[in-house]
């Protein structure tokens, strides 16, 4: 498909425009010594990351009780942990955050085109993140991870963001950094962007057959020309 028929370009929020990894994990490990419970280290909270704030939270008390991420958790202690979580990281959600190089440019040369995010982050946090780096304006919907009730991978975000701009899955493109993104897509009958400079390795994406895979912010461009 030419670039110009992808009217509207979706945005993935962490690991696509924002380096966000060194608040989360901050704010997961002063969870965790909260708890009493052993810290992780930033490599292991990145291969966390992708599915929303519950699925991080699980896997890392998980490994960190027990070593396996699959270690089953009790249920009140979970939502409990997840909770104080959730309030942590929204008070230091952009303490030490920031845009990717090139992003606030590629931004302003794309305002022409529809712009939204689509993230699993919820909203509190998205919300703050987006007026901290002053980009807001550029998105005309923005779709968290609590909006609805159901989130990426489930093409129900997608489908809101179409319907919000009244067009057709064909004019639409998605960019993100996760296989999650990538899933996303196929299952909302879109493009895919995969980016480098997030949180999953160039051999995970290509596995996963995006339709363009870039590797600096500029070369999106090239997409709609």
């Amino acid at each position: 498909m030419a670039g110009n028929q992808y009217e509207i370009i979706a945005w993935d929020l962490d690991g696509t425009l924002s380096h966000s990894l060194p608040d989360i994990a901050a704010s997961l490990n002063m969870t965790l010594s909260e708890e009493g419970y052993p810290l992780l280290d930033e490599a292991r909270i990145q291969s966390y990351l992708g599915d929303g704030v519950s699925a991080l939270v699980e896997r890392a008390l998980s490994c960190s009780l027990s070593g396996n991420a699959d270690f089953c958790l009790e249920k009140t202690m979970l939502k409990r942990v997840t909770d104080r979580y959730r309030d942590i990281y929204a008070a230091n959600c952009t303490k030490r955050s920031r845009l990717y190089d090139g992003i606030p440019q590629i931004l302003q040369q794309l305002s022409h085109k529809k712009q939204a995010i689509i993230t699993n982050k919820p909203m509190l946090m998205t919300g703050r993140m987006l007026e901290h780096y002053q980009i807001v304006s550029f998105f005309g919907i923005v779709i968290a991870g609590d909006s609805l009730p159901q989130r990426k991978p489930h093409p129900e975000p997608v489908q809101l963001a179409l319907r919000h701009f009244q067009k057709k899955a064909e004019n639409m493109i998605l960019i993100g950094d996760s296989t999650v993104d990538i899933a996303t897509a196929r299952n909302a009958g879109i493009a895919i962007a995969a980016v480098t400079w997030g949180y999953t390795d160039l051999e995970t994406l290509a596995e996963a057959q995006p339709d363009f895979i870039i590797h600096k912010p500029e070369e999106l461009l090239s997409i709609f020309n």
